[in-house]
């Protein structure tokens, strides 16, 4: 059976939707837009790391983030009163869908645009604090130290074509010039319930304002290490600090982040860019080894540019 096939039964057997169900090619989980009489859905079939218990805790989350005004869309429940289902041991969700345009990476340069990503990234943090199943959550983070990092970077380079052994390198210079004082940094990071994934693709624009926020499964890691993903997926490379001004501007619009903590984040990324080995694995195809390249290449750039960029960062 095809894809769209089973995508199809699904919409029928555990939603009693019959209508038009086509692939959305972005994403690594399966996606599917579903047009039936006048409502549009998305249904989601999660890759098999997603255990159903795992996304029926993101389905809490996402209820509690709604009902306290948050614009994000439930599960709907299946015929069996369910917003979690499965199908071949793999975890299915129907959601409602919202009109609109998610931006491209890296492609938000107007100060404006950028404000509105910030708030969205501020108020869910802020909510993440106060959500009281937070203790269900397992750190989603890895946290290994700058020198068990080194390990398995020189171990993946012995092993890896030219290009990835490049970046391998580059990767360990950084963390034997600044891998200490990064990890002292992350020693000092609070951890929150975060979105897992945000920056600009997520954020969904209609008319030029935000109106949805997608893909949310609630993490527990580093609130500060996404607020620096989320604006360094999102900005051109190299973007002005000005454009981060206006994202942080936005932020703390509606969470309280201190100058010392957006210093810290700033170190607590630059580490997780450098130790991480996704998109470096020969097993990546072509767009995850692009990701992991620009991974390389930012994380440089950050070390770098590492005390100007946290003194402007900084500065109001």
């Amino acid at each position: 059976m095809s894809d769209l096939q089973l995508a199809t039964d699904l919409c029928l057997s555990l939603y009693g939707l019959k209508g038009e169900v086509r692939p959305i090619p972005d994403g690594r989980a399966q996606n599917f837009f579903v047009g039936c009489d006048a409502s549009r859905w998305l249904l989601k079939i999660f890759q098999h790391e997603y255990s159903k218990s795992r996304i029926e805790q993101a389905a809490g989350f996402i209820s509690f983030l709604a009902g306290q005004g948050f614009p994000c869309r439930t599960f709907q429940p299946s015929l069996h009163g369910n917003p979690v289902e499965t199908v071949g041991g793999q975890a299915v969700v129907l959601v409602p869908w919202i009109d609109g345009l998610g931006l491209l990476p890296n492609s938000v340069d107007n100060p404006g645009t950028m404000r509105e990503i910030g708030v969205l990234c501020g108020w869910l943090h802020r909510l993440g604090g106060e959500y009281s199943q937070r203790d269900a959550f397992s750190f989603s983070g890895k946290d290994r130290t700058p020198e068990i990092a080194l390990q398995r970077l020189t171990e993946l380079g012995a092993v890896a074509d030219e290009g990835i052994a490049q970046q391998v390198r580059d990767r360990c210079q950084i963390l034997r010039q600044l891998g200490d004082e990064l990890a002292e940094s992350r020693a000092q990071a609070t951890r929150g319930i975060i979105h897992g994934d945000f920056y600009c693709t997520h954020a969904i624009f209609r008319a030029g304002r935000p109106v949805g926020v997608i893909d949310i499964l609630g993490d527990l890691n580093y609130p500060g290490w996404e607020l620096m993903r989320a604006y360094f997926q999102s900005a051109p490379p190299q973007a002005p600090a000005a454009l981060f001004q206006a994202f942080l501007n936005g932020y703390r619009s509606e969470q309280v982040i201190s100058d010392a903590e957006v210093a810290a984040a700033y170190d607590v990324y630059l580490l997780q860019l450098t130790s991480s080995t996704y998109g470096l694995l020969p097993s990546s195809d072509a767009n995850l080894r692009e990701f992991g390249a620009w991974r390389t290449r930012t994380a440089i750039w950050l070390a770098a540019e590492r005390t100007r960029l946290i003194r402007e960062f900084t500065s109001a």
